[in-house]
């Protein structure tokens, strides 16, 4: 049986916790075993995590000449929710994990997977030395996983057979995530997500580093982060104004023009640089001179960029994030002549001329027409261009479909496009009156 879906122990139960025959609870299983797990797993299927190596968690060496003291595997099982698994520092233990149905403890097989390591962090000695690191090497059966896009604190290594995950921060206890769904900047620093395909069970290898001593540390295990989720950083400030030109000095004015790019980006017409999202839906007034007859208008929609998005189970590789531009008005008039031109990501009616992405309209308004607007077209690998001429305004939109490793179906792309604009060239009579 196959079940695309992703994983939680929020309401989870724990029926089995003696990880190599350790305890806490004596039982001929010598394993932990995870059941009522949340997410799509149904209700007869268990996650048991069983040691392939040896398994020394902390205090034990104590407890043998100490009986009925502290051990380290008081702490194995659940904590809220997340899973957690205590291991003695300067040792090592291989896990497998694997999903079983309940009643005949046969193999069940999951399309998609995503499971999480969170906290991965480490003590520091006297002189801040990284003592007691943890690390977690991940065998190669997964097909991808992901950090922070800009603050992980997790150090990846190649390993035989796998791909390490270590620590490079101190942590403790204080800074243990509550909520998978809900992390702090931090707490993301220091998770990874993997994704497993069509697998029934994987294997790990926790490690705590040295200097060896009683004690040791708890590694903490979930399914779907917010890591996958996580917000950009904010945006850098503007830049300054530049310098007055100046020959001889090597200072050169900055590229002419005024561009919007993605989700947006704009570089003003002074050369400054800025991000503006406004709301999704509404229409704004990029460009306005009256003087000169000429305006740009544009709509703003929800913009998309690469990460996972779940949406009732199923996983996308795009998700939410934003504002970019899907439909453009250039207004031109001239006397009694007016003219205007649309640029969509969607369909303008029949009139209008289809792209391989985009649909452009072209039109005279109240005014009679004057060819006003020139308009040329061309291709630039994926991506359609729509030139435009007139007296005081040229420059260029580009249609821009969703790429390709997002793998949208045809009927879905119009959806997930957007549009750029680039000012090329710009007159006015009254600079002064340009809004």
């Amino acid at each position: 049986m196959s079940l695309s879906q992703f994983l939680s122990f929020a309401n989870s139960t724990v029926t089995f916790n003696n990880l190599g025959g350790q305890g806490p609870v004596p039982s001929p299983e010598e394993y932990i075993q995870y059941e009522e797990l949340l997410g799509l797993i149904p209700p007869d299927v268990v996650l048991r995590v069983t040691n392939t190596t040896p398994y020394m968690p902390s205090f034990n060496m104590m407890n043998s000449t100490n009986p009925g003291g502290p051990t380290g595997v008081d702490f194995n099982g659940l904590s809220g929710e997340f899973g957690i698994i205590n291991v003695l520092s300067a040792t090592s233990v291989g896990l497998k994990f694997a999903f079983l149905n309940k009643t005949d403890e046969t193999p069940f097989t999951v399309s998609q997977v995503f499971f999480s390591w969170f906290d991965l962090d480490n003590n520091v000695d006297g002189d801040g030395n990284i003592v007691r690191q943890e690390k977690i090497i991940v065998a190669d059966t997964f097909s991808t996983f992901f950090l922070d896009p800009f603050f992980t604190t997790v150090n990846v290594t190649t390993e035989p057979g796998g791909t390490g995950f270590c620590s490079t921060v101190f942590g403790n206890i204080a800074d243990n995530p509550m909520d998978p769904m809900a992390l702090t900047p931090e707490q993301e620093s220091k998770a990874v997500t993997i994704v497993y395909e069509d697998i029934s069970e994987f294997e790990v290898e926790l490690s705590i580093g040295g200097p060896p001593n009683e004690f040791g540390r708890n590694l903490i295990f979930g399914g779907l982060s917010s890591v996958i989720a996580s917000p950009p950083p904010p945006s850098p400030p503007p830049s300054p104004p530049p310098a007055p030109f100046a020959p001889g000095t090597g200072f050169s004015p900055p590229p002419p023009g005024f561009v919007i790019k993605s989700d947006p980006h704009f570089q003003g017409l002074d050369g400054n640089v800025f991000d503006f999202d406004g709301e999704a839906g509404n229409v704004y007034t990029l460009l306005l001179q009256p003087d000169d007859g000429l305006e740009l208008i544009a709509r703003f929609s929800t913009a998309y960029t690469t990460g996972i998005d779940m949406v009732d189970g199923v996983m996308f590789a795009y998700k939410p994030k934003g504002t970019w531009l899907t439909s453009v008005a250039v207004r031109v008039t001239a006397d009694d002549a007016e003219e205007i031109l649309v640029v969509a990501t969607s369909p303008l009616g029949g009139a209008a001329t289809q792209t391989r992405h985009g649909s452009v309209l072209q039109y005279a308004g109240d005014g009679e027409g004057a060819d006003l607007i020139q308009v040329e077209f061309a291709e630039h690998g994926q991506t359609d261009i729509i030139s435009f001429i007139s007296e005081n305004l040229e420059g260029k939109i580009t249609v821009v479909p969703p790429p390709a490793n997002w793998e949208v179906e045809e009927e879905n792309k119009a959806g997930l496009t957007h549009l750029n604009i680039g000012i090329d060239r710009l007159s006015t009579s009254n600079v002064k009156t340009l809004d």
